[in-house]
């Protein structure tokens, strides 16, 4: 084997070995109240996500701590809020102000339903994680 052969080998497998998160991703599809798709989000292995709009295109992320709180961020990297669960499973959205912007419920078959400030029903996962980890598409 030559040497720039064996080199692009071992490189193809130190990417492969830096891309583990991004080749076990979850995809959880949104929809808003009328069943209309409003984009997608992609979890990685560590509870982390990127947000894409129904056209495919980027439009943020958000990272989960240890606790459990996670932290939206806008495709500039410029935070735009967090959620936290409480005990009963129940995921409440706030602002980057700290104002509340809503909550989310999962139903026993997995389905997410989220609702706004005033308790109106803005949408919808298909997903089985959890809310806070399914992302805000109630906010998009």
């Amino acid at each position: 084997m030559s040497f720039c052969r064996a080199l692009r080998f071992a490189l193809a497998l130190l990417l492969l070995g830096l891309l583990p998160g991004s080749l076990c991703a979850k995809t959880i599809r949104h929809y808003d109240q009328n069943g209309r798709s409003t984009g997608y989000t992609e979890i990685d292995s560590r509870g982390n996500a990127r947000h894409y709009d129904q056209n495919g295109r980027y439009t943020g992320r958000s990272e989960t701590s240890s606790d459990g709180t996670v932290r939206y961020y806008d495709r500039n990297g410029r935070s735009t809020g967090r959620a936290t669960t409480s005990p009963d499973g129940t995921v409440r959205y706030y602002d980057r102000n700290g104002r509340s912007t809503g909550r989310a419920t999962t139903s026993s078959d997995g389905t997410v339903r989220y609702y706004d400030q005033n308790g109106r029903s803005t949408g919808r996962t298909n997903g089985t994680l959890s809310p806070a980890q399914a992302g805000n598409p109630a906010r998009r």
